[in-house]
């Protein structure tokens, strides 16, 4: 907000910044915002003047709304309140219907939980990780002037992993690896999560006020394995993942922890030779500046030494260094999903996503017989001697639907200018609408496969599983949808369907393999 104003200072009138602060307002500041607000009041006429411009987070504006329409002396905002609310995407907000022929136009709301934190230069989390560069004046470290008379400098993991993941190859491989953990939790993972994660991984385990004290106790000690552990490729990762989730996801994402042939050559190539363990650290980390990533050459002169690198070691250094391939990508059907709310409809997209979803529901959730699909009435895990199931073509009969997305549906423009990208699928499956993100899309997948889910997994994806019970439940209610009824300890089938015959609808049941 501050650059845009020295950027542009003609086009911006009233600003408050500092509504964020809190989450409830106090009666001062219901008063301010409420003044702030006023052109916008129901029934006004068409504001004049420079833009207007505020930061506030949801929590806020719903405690405003709630105060400002117990205050007789505050203007009405009933038509913000609905498109405000509507375009941070809150459930259930009032519809967004501009009474006044003008507001809409007026309003642009610019939720950013919607931007993208990873995943690119465009993205925030590679800026945080450039910023901790210690030589850049302009960065968090502001220099490190502190480290220029520094005599442990060489033995300095944190100002290492700091010259480390500044650097374009390294920041890449990390940005990369947590894109692919906000695509499995199915949304953008937030600045303040990834700031701790940068730092955590810069300070390699380094506890107390100053890690400086951790780096000299280290050097007086002698303690070359606590200098190897805090270096980027050592164990504070798994320290650090018992503790943090988005290290934990990070630390999944780890190719020398997936089947790799190439990370399998690395680990296999380790501890024979000393020597060539310490080469081969330097040439994948240590870079060509004898002046940085000194700790880098510590770590190196120490394992040539002593008994070398262990294989993780060795091959996760060659990850940092962009020179192992990721672990597995996601479904590349998954990434082609979500590309097609990029551009208009493409209902040939549409089709194959609904014939993946559908076949995957039916065989996860259900049974095949012949060349029909029967999905059960009893909840998952019920045990009875008789189960019901009912007949089901998802797609044909309108039960399974994909939608619009909600964020690019109630704020186009605002998501636009985000460059806001959805991570999950939007569907509407029964009565229920729902985001399928990755990691329910392999679950399902694996069952059109022929993967069918356990117990567990059902159980993991508990609005998966509501939405297929009302599902069943609509199909239940149409006498026209045939049941199957199985003898669970027999192992025998019958179908029951509804003949219509010149006598009247009468009920058929027989037999099925």
């Amino acid at each position: 907000m501050a650059r845009l104003r020295q950027a542009c200072p003609e086009l911006f009138g009233e600003v408050i910044a500092d509504a964020t602060h809190t989450e409830s307002p106090g009666e001062e500041q219901v008063s301010r915002l409420a003044s702030f607000f006023s052109p916008f009041a129901d029934g006004a006429a068409p504001a004049i003047g420079p833009t207007r411009m505020i930061a506030l987070n949801t929590g806020m504006a719903l405690r405003f709304f709630h105060k400002v329409r117990q205050d007789e002396q505050a203007p009405a905002l009933t038509a913000l309140e609905g498109i405000l609310l509507r375009r941070l995407g809150v459930p259930r907000a009032a519809p967004a219907a501009d009474t006044m022929g003008w507001l809409g136009d007026a309003v642009l709301v610019l939720n950013l939980d919607l931007r993208r934190t990873t995943g690119g230069p465009e993205a925030l989390f590679l800026g945080m990780l450039k910023a901790l560069d210690p030589d850049d004046p302009s960065g968090v470290l502001a220099g490190a002037a502190r480290c220029d008379s520094c005599r442990v400098r060489e033995w300095c993991w944190p100002r290492t992993n700091a010259e480390l993941v500044s650097a374009d190859e390294t920041g890449t491989v990390l940005d990369d690896a947590v894109a692919l953990a906000a695509l499995e939790r199915g949304r953008n993972i937030s600045p303040r999560e990834l700031w701790a994660l940068a730092a955590a991984l810069v300070l390699g385990g380094a506890r107390g006020v100053d890690p400086c004290e951790d780096v000299a106790d280290a050097f007086a000690a002698g303690d070359s394995s606590r200098l190897r552990d805090g270096l980027l490729p050592g164990a504070a990762l798994e320290s650090l993942a018992r503790d943090e989730p988005l290290a934990a996801s990070l630390l999944s994402m780890d190719p020398t922890l997936q089947p790799n042939a190439e990370a399998h050559e690395e680990i296999a190539s380790a501890g024979i030779d000393p020597a060539d363990d310490a080469d081969r650290l330097l040439a994948l980390l240590g870079g060509a500046d004898p002046a940085k990533r000194q700790a880098v050459r510590t770590v190196a002169a120490h394992a040539a030494e002593g008994p070398g690198l262990t294989g993780r070691y060795r091959a996760r250094a060659r990850w940092l260094a962009a020179q192992l391939a990721p672990g597995p990508s996601p479904d590349e059907g998954f990434r082609a999903a979500l590309s097609a709310f990029d551009g208009p409809p493409d209902p040939a997209a549409d089709m194959r996503i609904m014939e993946t979803l559908a076949i995957g529901l039916a065989r996860g959730f259900g049974r095949q017989v012949g060349a029909d699909t029967f999905l059960p009435v009893d909840k998952p895990g019920q045990s009875r001697t008789y189960g019901v199931l009912v007949g089901a073509n998802l797609s044909a009969q309108e039960l399974l639907e994909i939608t619009a997305d909600p964020h690019q549906e109630s704020n186009r423009i605002g998501a636009g200018l985000l460059r806001y990208r959805p991570l999950a699928l939007p569907v509407r499956l029964g009565r229920h609408h729902l985001e399928i993100t990755l990691p329910i899309w392999r679950l399902l997948q694996a069952a059109a496969a022929g993967t069918l889910p356990g117990t567990d997994d059902l159980e993991r994806f508990h609005g998966l599983r509501r939405a297929v019970e009302s599902a069943v439940l609509e199909l239940s209610l149409n006498p026209a949808n045939p049941l199957l009824i199985s003898d669970t300890n027999a192992g025998r089938h019958w179908r029951a369907e509804n003949v219509r015959t010149r006598g009247g609808d009468q009920l058929n049941v027989y037999e099925v393999s």
